[in-house]
């Protein structure tokens, strides 16, 4: 017989309530698979396929339990793709019509030659090995991604220098909150001190996946860069430059790019939700006073508020678009919890209790100034 077929790396589960019949398995199968596991007993080898790594079943159609198309349903319940192959004696419709229904791989009828059932087996061998490596690249695949985005998600934190923690400035806290929806961000941002100013820069790249993430990410590392020697009117002009150069023809990209200084705040926002600025029971909106930015852009417009303020609340508009249950969009609600917990700060301790629903990147930057100041 010159059948070239090799199961070695497989386990097969044989189930008939003939003792004989199951001894003829065991003679021709314990050189072929890994593993040959015998039952006469259907609900004895629903017990034996759960607690083995088995690859494919051999079951008869008439036994005294259960048969086997019933014994089939119980194992597709637990694994739905597993090949099946039933033997039975009966050359009938409604067994035939029963058992596609209930996807059995192969159907044989008694008698058959073990040249027959070698080859159904060297085809369902194929098709499990075919399997087993697809499953294994997939894996190995999503592995690589996972490490991959791992290392997006370690450079962004590099990138994004954050001075919050530095208590350098006599005039003001500083409090930051970033949550990426996914690992690769969109959002990027930078929070430095520089003299007695604090810069605030956010970046969020519009759309999804690496282009926006790597667009955000050499935003905020060009100006990282340019506060080596820093003014924020130069500052934004080399930043409109060397952005306008390196976006692509339909891409845009928001950012709120601050500079805040005792009672002065100096602004360009672009395409971003309002920065709020509390004075005592007051809140006051610094609406963006640009478009989202694009390379046919030519200016970018600077304003300054100039008025003391207690608190400073400026994001991503990924807290616009998060829920505070199925149905309530939270920028619906912005102003009565930002007045419900009277300070931006109460609220920026809570917000993942707010925010039930995340939709995109978080980023939120919150500036209290200390008292006395």
């Amino acid at each position: 017989m010159n059948i070239n077929i090799d199961l070695k790396e497989l386990n097969i589960l044989c189930v008939d309530d003939d003792e004989n019949i199951i001894q003829s398995y065991i003679n021709l199968f314990r050189n072929l698979f890994n593993e040959v596991y015998v039952s006469t007993n259907p609900i004895e080898a629903i017990e034996i396929f759960k607690k083995n790594n088995i690859d494919l079943i051999i079951t008869d159609y008439l036994m005294p339990q259960m048969n086997g198309i019933e014994f089939s349903k119980e194992i597709r319940k637990i694994d739905p793709q597993i090949p099946i192959i039933l033997i039975t004696a009966f050359n009938e419709y409604n067994i035939l019509k029963e058992a596609l229904e209930n996807n059995i791989t192969y159907f044989l009828t008694k008698p058959f030659s073990i040249k027959i059932l070698l080859n159904v087996l060297d085809k369902i061998k194929k098709e499990i090995i075919a399997t087993k490596y697809l499953i294994k690249a997939q894996k190995e695949y999503i592995e690589y991604i996972d490490y991959q985005q791992n290392l997006t998600l370690k450079k962004q934190l590099t990138i994004m220098e954050d001075d919050s923690k530095i208590k350098k400035n006599k005039y003001f806290d500083i409090n930051v909150f970033f949550k990426p929806k996914d690992i690769l961000s969109g959002d990027s941002y930078l929070v430095k001190i520089y003299d007695e100013k604090i810069i605030i820069f956010i970046a969020d790249g519009m759309g999804k996946g690496i282009s926006a993430s790597f667009t955000s990410l050499i935003s905020t590392a060009f100006i990282k860069f340019c506060l080596k020697e820093y003014s924020f009117k130069e500052t934004l002009n080399k930043y409109k430059k060397f952005i306008k150069e390196n976006l692509l023809e339909e891409e845009t990209i928001s950012f709120s790019f601050l500079e805040i200084f005792k009672n002065k705040i100096n602004y360009a926002i672009c395409g971003m939700p309002a920065t709020l600025i509390k004075q005592n029971e007051n809140i006051i909106k610094i609406k963006s006073n640009n478009p989202p930015f694009t390379k046919w852009i030519n200016e970018i417009n600077i304003s300054t508020f100039e008025n003391k303020f207690d608190e400073i609340f400026t994001f991503s508009d990924g807290l616009s678009e998060s829920y505070i249950n199925e149905n309530k969009l939270f920028l619906t609600y912005l102003k009565s919890y930002l007045k419900t917990y009277k300070h931006f700060y109460s609220f920026l301790q809570n917000i993942d209790d707010i925010i039930l629903n995340q939709q995109d990147d978080i980023t939120i930057i919150n500036i209290r100034r200390k008292n006395g100041n």
